[in-house]
């Protein structure tokens, strides 16, 4: 075999090779993309649900949330957000 075959066989290892990684991470990347969708639609659920659950159905004399509500959302938000941005949550 000749060094210039040689040289080519080798790149065309490499292309294939760097092909095969390169599929390997956006298969890895869809994955965790859908994962982390799934989990945040549980997340905001449980929190609806709950914020239902502390609402009761109540309303303020002018059809408004109450007060009490409005501090829970809040308070849920933050909270939500700060785990997803990784920070202690509290």
């Amino acid at each position: 075999m000749k060094k210039t075959e040689s040289v080519v066989g080798a790149r065309n290892d490499a292309d294939a090779l760097h092909a095969e990684l390169r599929d390997l991470i956006a298969g890895s990347r869809a994955r965790l993309a859908s994962t982390v969708n799934s989990e945040l639609t549980r997340l905001y659920w449980a929190v609806g649900k709950r914020e239902a659950n502390v609402a009761g159905g109540t309303r303020d004399h002018d059809g408004t949330r109450s007060r009490m509500l409005r501090m829970y959302r809040n308070w849920c938000e933050t909270l939500v957000i700060g785990v997803l941005m990784g920070e202690a949550g509290g």
